[in-house]
């Protein structure tokens, strides 16, 4: 189905990092610090999980230096 995440076949695109969550995702999680993509794949085999890709200009700006970098760019 068009605009949905599947963990099996096709073509492997990278979780940017940006994510809406509903809350359901995490019913009977406990609150603990663990990874996200083990919850996104076991959603995604069930068909819950959306995503849209990106196909213009990305930076990654994880850290001070690099959002200087990306600011300083001229696109």
């Amino acid at each position: 189905i068009d605009g949905m995440v599947s963990a099996g076949g096709g073509p492997k695109y990278t979780y940017s990092g940006i994510g809406l969550f509903h809350p359901k995702l995490f019913t009977g999680i406990r609150a603990e610090h663990r990874a996200l993509a083990p919850i996104l794949f076991a959603a995604a085999e069930k068909g819950r999980v959306s995503g849209q890709l990106h196909r213009g200009v990305w930076s990654d700006i994880g850290t001070p230096q690099r959002l200087e970098e990306a600011n300083n760019k001229k696109f």
